[in-house]
């Protein structure tokens, strides 16, 4: 089963007056659905009066709360799509790694190189421990004997994700734009800045950290919304922590907010170091490289 694709006309339905930009976020961050309905609203605009310039097919991921339909679905935390006979990955002090996402480009292909797999499994070692930290696993679909919840290695990671409350993924069949930024100077849009190419996680796309001569596969962007902000899930209006040491730390966060009158009103439900990304490049050998970068 491919994965969910988002309805773009209907999650524009939900804001169609959201064309300006959030105060205080000079990247335009591209996680939840009212920020692709900004995305829309803005392109609708500037394009019918200019020339954005050269654009890069991207699939973007948005994210629903729970475990996909199938195990071969794109995800993050949870349980890996994984035969259950592999020796499961591990640093170079014995450790297992973290299984950290999967994603299923089937969906993806016309966008991409050739690919070991259609599925991608990532790991990494804890504190990045290990040169390289990182560990890719491809397989194609059709796998039956998969591990099982209870089989699966202990985890450390604290972030919500990947405490046994995973994320599947919605995909934003969009473009990226390079030039963006450079063709709105000294227009009435200089301001705006959803066009170029948005941060967050994705398929393919414009990426300004990949090598020369590699190609670009994807990307897994630290993931951060809003607090109290509307469907920051696209299948849940509110954002709101289930465990219970999750839920009294978000009530006192936002007292604390309310006191200090503190503007940033982000809760991290992923953080790759300090607020960070992680890349996947081929090269012009066929190879595969992670690498990873903090802001």
């Amino acid at each position: 089963m491919p994965n969910p694709k988002l309805d773009i006309s209907e999650t524009v339905r939900r804001f169609p007056e959201s064309v300006e930009n959030k105060p205080g976020f000079p990247v335009f961050n591209l996680f939840s659905p009212r920020e692709v309905a900004l995305r829309e609203n803005q392109l609708r605009l500037v394009q019918a009066e200019l020339d954005l310039g050269p654009r890069i097919p991207a699939h973007y991921l948005l994210y629903a709360p729970g475990d996909p339909d199938t195990r071969e679905q794109s995800h993050i935390g949870g349980l890996p799509y994984r035969p259950r006979d592999l020796e499961w990955p591990k640093d170079c002090n014995g450790r297992p790694k973290e299984f950290i996402c999967q994603i299923d480009f089937s969906d993806s292909g016309a966008l991409l190189p050739e690919l070991p797999g259609q599925i991608m499994l990532l790991f990494v070692s804890e504190d990045g421990i290990g040169d390289p930290p990182y560990t890719l696993e491809w397989y194609p679909h059709g796998l039956t004997d998969l591990v099982s919840l209870r089989e699966l290695p202990r985890s450390d990671f604290t972030f919500p994700m990947l405490q046994g409350r995973p994320v599947f993924c919605y995909l934003y069949e969009t473009c990226d734009f390079p030039e963006a930024k450079a063709r709105i100077q000294g227009t009435r849009f200089e301001k705006w800045n959803s066009f170029d190419f948005p941060c967050g996680g994705k398929i393919a796309g414009f990426n300004k950290s990949t090598p020369p001569g590699n190609e670009h596969i994807f990307t897994l962007e630290s993931i951060r919304f809003v607090l109290d902000e509307p469907y920051p899930f696209l299948t849940r209006r509110r954002c709101k922590p289930n465990a219970v040491l999750d839920k009294l730390f978000w009530k006192l966060a936002g007292r604390l907010r309310a006191a200090l009158g503190v503007h940033n009103r982000c809760y991290d439900i992923l953080l790759i170091g300090d607020m960070g990304s992680i890349h996947v490049f081929k090269d012009q050998q066929g190879q595969f490289h992670v690498t990873s970068e903090s802001y």
